[in-house]
């Protein structure tokens, strides 16, 4: 979920996304998002305005998880803390570094829309979930400081609860540098009921499609109040 899942929430309804009075057809570009010259890099690569105009909306939801969130937080690897706070939080704060300053100078309306889980609003002391509480503070802070310069462009977090994506098969991307994610060999019999319970939940939410498509619609109402 995320651009291309918003673009294509219309496609799914027959229609390019309207974004104000013009009709935006998505194109996918997959980057990576840890590291500043990542972001920054495919930032100078975006459409240029004659074609489709100013950046408008611009969607943060790259997210990595672990089926170890149990671990007390002194016992979670620190490899672990190092990849889920790059992907989840950093690659948030690169994407509005590198984005929000030509939103602004474009004068237009738009939207910065940064995914935070409902485990991020919730008091709990494993790498996944303080990143995305980290998200949901960078989207708040942000949503006052547009606010404050009355810029035409605001911020929302969206907060889902389980969706039916591949976010705990996010070890298939993980860079060697960042070490192997955690085993499950150490659990005790009720850390492995936990585990497979965490692993089936996702199977159980809606398609990112519907998530997509709700953002969509509540984006293109909220501009950028």
């Amino acid at each position: 979920m995320g651009p291309v899942g918003v673009g294509e929430a219309g496609h799914a309804r027959g229609q390019p996304l309207r974004l104000g009075r013009r009709d935006v057809q998505p194109q996918r570009r997959p980057i990576g998002v840890v590291g500043e010259e990542a972001v920054a890099g495919h930032e100078h690569h975006a459409p240029p305005q004659g074609r489709f105009g100013a950046v408008h909306v611009v969607c943060h939801n790259a997210g990595v998880a672990a089926p170890l969130l149990r671990a007390p937080a002194w016992e979670s690897a620190l490899e672990d803390w190092r990849w889920m706070l790059d992907v989840n939080f950093m690659g948030a704060l690169h994407g509005v570094r590198a984005f929000v300053p030509r939103m602004l100078a474009g004068s237009d309306e738009g939207h910065v829309v940064n995914t935070a889980p409902v485990a991020g609003l919730l008091t709990e002391a494993n790498p996944y979930s303080v990143s995305m509480h980290a998200v949901a503070c960078l989207t708040e802070g942000l949503y006052k400081d547009l606010k404050a310069i009355h810029a035409p462009v605001s911020a929302s977090v969206l907060c889902p609860g389980v969706v039916r994506t591949a976010i705990l098969d996010g070890g298939r991307n993980r860079d060697p540098a960042d070490g192997p994610p955690a085993g499950e060999s150490g659990l005790d019999e009720e850390g492995r009921r936990w585990t497979a319970r965490f692993r089936a939940a996702p199977a159980g939410g809606p398609e990112p499609a519907a998530v997509a498509a709700a953002v969509a619609e509540a984006t293109v109402q909220t501009g950028s109040t």
